[in-house]
């Protein structure tokens, strides 16, 4: 009877992968899973940064604006950066950076109203002016229903935005809420259901 183990060291290998392209998959394998682990720790601590984390991530902000020489961008929009600005929820604060401008924006709160003729939802919003003073209107924002459809507030109906409050009420003529979207690109999305 003939040794198995020997059999196999006689069959010939086979012609589309050698041990150093075997060496190579395996690498990128380890460093796809590497970075794909780091990607979701990091991803997982900052869906919930503590607020040291938060006020980290405003004094970056301010040094990123301003720069070492003290000058400031030349624009004057509000802007947020990174990918996450579009995928935040109810209650999750977001700084807008503009020239020499640093501003939180949390929605708090979404109700129901009765200011307008039908139905209406009212989206309750905390404003910090962390540096400067950013002039945000109602019309800054937008809603995109539960039905789809993109509707703007109604700025009578709206809130602390005269008096520049740091409590104010946005309220938008629909039947359900679905995404509170800031400027017209959008910069920020808030997931309001």
């Amino acid at each position: 009877m003939e040794d198995w183990d020997a059999a196999q060291e006689r069959r010939p290998k086979p012609d589309f992968l050698n041990d150093h392209q075997i060496g190579f998959i395996v690498a990128v394998g380890v460093v796809l899973f590497a970075a794909i682990s780091v990607g979701y720790r990091v991803a997982v601590r900052h869906e919930n940064p503590t607020p040291a984390e938060r006020d980290a991530e405003v004094r970056q902000a301010a040094s990123l604006l301003l720069g070492a020489d003290g000058t400031a961008r030349a624009d004057d929009t509000l802007t947020a950066d990174g990918p996450g600005a579009l995928d935040l929820l109810l209650g999750q604060s977001l700084v807008l950076h503009g020239r020499k401008v640093l501003v939180r924006v949390t929605p708090e709160h979404v109700g129901k109203g009765d200011c307008a003729d039908g139905p209406a939802v009212t989206v309750d919003l905390v404003v910090e002016q962390l540096q400067g003073r950013a002039e945000l209107t109602p019309t800054d924002f937008s809603m995109l229903t539960s039905d789809g459809e993109d509707v703007l507030p109604i700025p009578a109906c709206s809130t602390g935005f005269d008096d520049k409050a740091a409590k104010r009420t946005l309220v938008f003529g629909a039947t359900g809420p679905g995404q509170l979207l800031y400027g017209t690109a959008p910069v920020a999305m808030w997931r309001l259901t």
